[in-house]
């Protein structure tokens, strides 16, 4: 049986400033959970992330509606199991708006 994992939306935060007042990039917490489901890569998938040096891939499965609002693979990052992933590619399945596969490369 597999059971859904707990991911957490990241969004890049262009604005926040360090010790000195400088402006940098910082990953925060949306605060927006969603319910997923996290298989490796397999098949051409594991051989063309191979290939790009990207072994760290995984593939989350995610209900349509838990996407943030504004969601786009630049400005957002998974959080699962302490580790960040960067997404790769969004695929909207059979493009029903039910369900997104995303393909995360940890950071």
């Amino acid at each position: 049986m597999v059971r859904n994992k707990k991911v957490t939306f990241l969004k890049l935060n262009n604005e926040a400033r360090d010790a000195l007042g400088q402006k940098r990039a910082e990953w925060q917490d949306t605060g927006k959970n969603a319910l997923a489901k996290i298989s490796a890569v397999t098949g051409k998938l594991y051989y063309e992330a191979a290939r790009a040096g990207e072994e760290n891939t995984l593939l989350f499965k995610i209900r349509y509606s838990f996407l943030p609002k504004d969601f786009n693979k630049i400005d957002y990052r998974l959080l699962y199991n302490g580790t960040q992933y960067k997404i790769k590619q969004v695929a909207d399945v059979d493009e029903g708006h039910r369900e997104v596969q995303l393909r995360g490369v940890s950071v």
